[in-house]
């Protein structure tokens, strides 16, 4: 019973160190959300579209597998307004499927620059 308890605890602490994304990460990519950009290109997914040229806001969901990148209007309220994904990175994207915000960063600005 003891040796159960032992393998048990070793399995979580083992899958809970395996984490994608690391809070402080979370809270930078939430900072992201609070600036202005212009779309570089032309990006269209799910019966929505975002022009090159323009002025967005971002909404950027996780979980511990991907990271969504979201585009809207940046005159239109976040809760008004029809999103479209712009980008969307799974763990394997990442250099042993860490977050790296450089890399973001990187993905990111191939599509919006910050105004």
């Amino acid at each position: 019973m003891r040796r159960a308890l032992i393998i048990a605890m070793a399995l979580l602490v083992a899958t809970s160190c395996n984490t994608f994304i690391m809070k402080n990460d979370i809270v930078q990519l939430k900072e992201l959300e609070k600036k202005h950009y212009v779309m570089l290109k032309d990006v269209s997914a799910n019966n929505n579209s975002v022009k090159k040229g323009s002025e967005v806001k971002l909404k950027i969901a996780t979980s511990k597998e991907w990271v969504k990148v979201y585009a809207y209007p940046a005159k239109v309220d976040e809760l008004k307004a029809d999103l479209t994904l712009i980008l969307y990175l799974f763990d394997d994207d990442f250099e042993g499927k860490k977050f790296s915000t450089e890399r973001f960063q990187e993905r990111l600005n191939a599509i919006v620059a910050g105004r």
